[in-house]
């Protein structure tokens, strides 16, 4: 009885697996004939020659901007879960305050290239800058999204927005010579797509392996 369990148990884990790695067959190989067919003459790499040009060198850098990403992460939990954690428990506190949160976040959010030279100004082409910048409005949604008892939904989305602004900040030229971002940057401009492409397909990884990452830490704290 025992090993029919266990055999049944290997099979779902095994059918999971595989539905996972399809799509991701499907969208390569995909990729591979459009850009050897249809889009041949758009300078679209295929996924053979952007395979090539990956490197430890691309990896450091996403690693790079996967860590400062995920400390802007914990310092907007800091501050957003206990502020969402009020809301959700006094109405009246909610009432009062959720307006003015989405007002800040549509402003905050719509002025962010204003806010960007500003900022240069006060702090310099500087990680304080990218640091400032990935903050200000990841702490307003975590608040919002965790004040109506979505934690772990807050904490992902949180992350996503971090890891956002901290892509956008490396990508200003003279803020940091490290991180994903500067080296898209310094792909696009010398339209090196292979290498460009490339250095997106490790993102879209590090993202899926972040969001992965927590959804179980969420699952085995039971944060929902």
């Amino acid at each position: 009885m025992e090993d029919t369990i266990e055999n049944q148990n290997y099979k779902n884990k095994s059918l999971k697996w595989l539905n996972s790695v399809i799509p991701f067959v499907v969208l390569f190989l995909s990729w591979e004939i459009l850009a050897r067919t249809i889009l041949a003459t758009h300078d679209l790499p295929t996924f053979f020659t952007i395979f090539q040009t990956l490197s430890l060198t691309l990896a450091y850098h996403l690693m790079i901007t996967l860590v400062f990403s995920f400390l802007e992460l914990l310092i907007i939990l800091a501050i957003g879960l206990p502020l969402g954690k009020l809301m959700y428990k006094s109405q009246r506190l909610k009432s009062s305050i959720y307006p003015a949160l989405w007002f800040l976040v549509f402003t905050i959010g719509a002025a962010i290239m204003v806010n960007v030279p500003i900022l240069i100004i006060l702090f310099g082409l500087s990680r304080l800058l990218i640091f400032l910048q990935s903050i200000i409005v990841p702490i307003l949604v975590v608040t919002l999204i965790s004040g109506n008892g979505h934690r772990l939904v807050a904490i992902k989305i949180g992350y996503l927005l971090c890891l956002f602004f901290q892509i956008m900040g490396e990508m200003l030229f003279g803020t940091t010579n490290a991180g994903i971002g500067h080296m898209l940057s310094w792909f696009y401009h010398l339209h090196d797509f292979p290498r460009l492409y490339s250095a997106l397909m490790l993102l879209g990884l590090g993202g899926m392996f972040v969001e992965i990452f927590i959804g179980y830490i969420g699952n085995k704290l039971k944060i929902q």
